[in-house]
């Protein structure tokens, strides 16, 4: 759990934060995780899916979406993660991580503006790959 909290934003404002989306307003944040992972005697020594979440909690939790044009307090975020551990040699092994987010889907005429209060949303949203992630490990 997170607290944001910026004592000069009024109830319910967005602000910004180090150059993010603007998609910050004073509330608790919750993140769930979940790991579904099977681990073998193989070459392919682990194979997983990831799932992370985020999305306030308590008063900020309803702040409408569609009152205040789509940007909302409301969106739950949803990340997907397939994960792999191979065994490259006797004590070396890569980690791989693909991860693919879910992200809120905006009109034509305004998905391309820099400010979020501006966008409207269409009330859907769509997955897009994210990152992915690489670990080397050598055990000595």
């Amino acid at each position: 759990m997170k607290l944001r909290y910026n004592p000069h934003a009024k109830n319910n404002q967005l602000w910004k934060y180090k150059a993010d989306e603007g998609k910050n307003i004073n509330g608790t944040i919750i993140n769930p995780y979940a790991l579904l992972a099977y681990q073998m005697p193989m070459l392919l020594n682990l194979v997983g899916f990831l799932y992370e979440g985020q999305t306030y909690i308590g008063n900020a939790r309803y702040v409408s979406t569609m009152q205040d044009k789509g940007w909302g307090s409301d969106f739950f975020y949803h990340n997907f993660s397939l994960i792999s551990k191979i065994q490259v040699i006797e004590n070396l092994t890569l980690d791989v991580l693909f991860k693919f987010s879910t992200a809120p889907s905006y009109t034509e005429d305004t998905v391309g503006l820099a400010d979020i209060t501006k966008k409207v949303s269409t009330n859907n949203s769509y997955v897009y790959y994210d990152s992915i992630g690489l670990s080397l490990t050598y055990k000595i």
